[in-house]
């Protein structure tokens, strides 16, 4: 049996018992301060690092900075529930980024609790998401084309025509000249709404003139909208991979669309920044706020959607809200694989 200050070490584990040494995926024991008391082989060969040295290490040595103030969250939560699952990054010896599954459950060892960890390595598959994510905005792109082509083109030329039935020397009675009018102004709204289906399927100015361009004109556009002063800040100095580009945009975007139907804002602030590893949003505004208790995240909604395509490229979606405001945080990690093509 262990002492009461006695943490066990990589040569008293049971190893065999447990039935880890030889799993693929990497496995962790740590106690409940995170301190790391049992590695397996393979989470020894990902991360690059011996038994020896893990057993010095604690689990926030392995995590990228900017996320340590996530690791104690997860603890606390195994311990209330008893197990936790979800993706996160880590940092091998040599630096890489490597992209997990996290299952961690609460077990007992000679009377003392510890949290067994498995690290199942996602980062092949989160290349995948990307050239889906890549993907799917191709297509859109193609049926934002064929919207303009098939039916846009199509409801302009009716418009002419009837603009110009209106304009005619013949004289029209008053019943029909009414008529006329309102199918013109029906067609009208409809062109307008066939092409902001458009601009919301793929955003062209995205691709043609960049990821800053388009937020500032989007905040030019709401602030004139709503009569509220929108800041957008950014510390962009390199390019940001495509992929991400697509991802925030239609984050601000939403988030921006959010504020507008709910927050009654005088004020929203857009923070973009960047370091090698990450990019960070953060969206604050000094509405109403709301009660997060109520939201439904099973239901199909802005917020969800929001999360959702943080999520797909292993990014984190955090959200605070009260009567002083709404903050959102987005944390997107930088993933430096190459991006098979996918011809579609």
């Amino acid at each position: 049996m262990l002492g009461e200050k006695q943490l066990p070490t990589q040569e008293v584990l049971p190893a065999n018992d447990l039935m880890i040494s030889g799993i693929r995926d990497s496995v962790f024991i740590a106690d409940l301060n995170g301190k790391i008391v049992f590695a397996n082989d393979q989470a020894c060969k990902v991360h690059g690092y011996t038994k020896g040295e893990f057993k010095g290490l604690n689990v926030i040595d392995i995590v990228p900075p900017e996320r340590v103030k996530e690791v104690m969250p997860h603890i606390n939560k195994v311990k209330a529930q008893g197990y936790s699952i979800h993706n996160s990054i880590h940092r091998c010896k040599n630096g890489e980024i490597k992209i997990s599954e996290i299952s961690l459950r609460l077990i007992e060892m000679d009377n003392h609790e510890y949290i067994l960890a498995l690290f199942k390595d996602i980062s092949e598959f989160q290349t995948k998401i990307q050239t889906y994510v890549a993907a799917q905005e191709k297509e859109r792109e193609w049926v934002s084309i064929e919207i303009h082509d098939r039916i846009v083109q199509n409801l302009s030329g009716i418009l002419h025509q009837i603009n110009a039935l209106t304009l005619c020397k013949k004289p029209f009675n008053k019943d029909k000249r009414d008529k006329l009018d309102e199918l013109s102004g029906q067609l009208n709204n409809t062109i307008i709404e066939a092409r902001s289906i458009m601009r919301e399927l793929y955003p062209s100015t995205l691709a043609r003139y960049g990821l800053i361009r388009l937020i500032q004109e989007e905040s030019i556009h709401l602030q004139d909208e709503m009569h509220c002063e929108i800041k957008f800040n950014h510390s962009l100095t390199k390019a940001v991979p495509p992929y991400l580009e697509t991802t925030i945009y239609r984050i601000v975007h939403e988030a921006l669309l959010n504020a507008k139907k709910y927050s009654q804002a005088s004020q929203i602030v857009v923070d973009l920044n960047r370091t090698d590893k990450n990019i960070s949003l953060d969206i604050c505004d000094n509405g109403i706020g709301f009660c997060l208790k109520n939201v439904d995240w099973i239901r199909p909604s802005g917020l969800q959607s929001m999360r959702q395509r943080a999520e797909i490229v292993s990014g984190t979606f955090c959200i605070r809200s009260g009567v002083k405001g709404t903050c959102i945080h987005v944390l997107l990690p930088i993933i430096n694989h190459i991006m098979p093509t996918l011809s579609l």
